[in-house]
């Protein structure tokens, strides 16, 4: 039966600090998701460090580097914004949002076909932790959490800030964090809160402004979960590297509460 719905180029947005060797492995991956699936993406790394000599000759054209305005400490949301903006003025298309320190699975890349359907607002990833070192493996099993902490997997749309407790408030009925899959039309009706320093809950105060706008527009927020771990993603555990200061974190705590619950 032919599908109402066209389909739309993939473009993913990758925003990388201190993160070079991981990004190889990403981009690696992402090159063998294209080869199982036949779907070929645009992919635009935002960075605000300087680039290793000679990486642009490493991986094909389909990889686009673009430059971030430096801030200290790193501030993820403004790395997302730029490349955001910089994949939906290209036209319409589905925009993924990807972590450096991220190896996607063999057929990731149908999952984020999927964000093409209009039935569904966004689509997000089973999450899973690894430790480097540790050997990858997909298989055909679902994945119903996460093995690195509770934030990373949804298969059921609540969130509770206080650890993991489910909520019953409309406005806590987040999918995902900040991997996720959205059409270009939809994923502009929010903006990553630049006043996030560092990262963290930048990506929860997202998908509660994203829930608002499609709200207001008098739709139903509808969210896709892909479980089986071939369409999800493996998420490197790694050492602090200086944006994970307890004075950050404990900033962006501050403002989740306030987002939570004063607006």
């Amino acid at each position: 039966m032919p599908r109402d719905w066209p389909d739309l180029p993939i473009r993913i947005v990758i925003p990388v600090h201190n993160r070079w060797p991981d990004l190889e492995r990403c981009l690696l991956s992402i090159t063998q998701s294209e080869l199982v699936t036949g779907l070929v993406p645009s992919v635009l790394v935002v960075h605000d460090d300087l680039m290793p000599d000679g990486w642009e000759k490493m991986f094909t054209p389909s990889v686009e580097y673009l430059p971030a305005p430096p801030s200290v400490p790193w501030c993820k949301s403004l790395s997302l914004n730029v490349g955001i903006d910089a994949a939906a003025q290209r036209g319409p298309c589905v925009i993924a949002l990807l972590d450096a320190d991220m190896v996607v699975g063999p057929k990731w890349l149908m999952a984020c076909h999927a964000a093409s359907n209009p039935r569904f607002h966004r689509v997000a990833f089973v999450v899973r932790g690894i430790i480097p070192g540790q050997p990858v493996k997909w298989g055909d099993q679902p994945w119903f959490e996460s093995l690195r902490h509770r934030y990373e997997a949804w298969d059921q749309p609540w969130f509770s800030s206080s650890g993991g407790r489910k909520c019953n408030s409309h406005r806590c009925r987040c999918w995902g964090n900040s991997q996720g899959a959205m059409r270009s039309d939809v994923i502009t009706l929010a903006r990553h809160d630049e006043r996030y320093m560092s990262r963290g809950f930048e990506d929860l105060d997202f998908l509660v402004q994203l829930m608002d706008a499609i709200t207001a527009l008098g739709e139903e927020y509808r969210g896709l979960v892909w479980r089986q771990s071939e369409f999800g993603l493996l998420h490197y555990e790694h050492d602090p590297k200086g944006w994970d200061d307890p004075k950050w974190t404990s900033h962006n705590l501050c403002l989740w509460n306030k987002r939570r619950h004063h607006t």
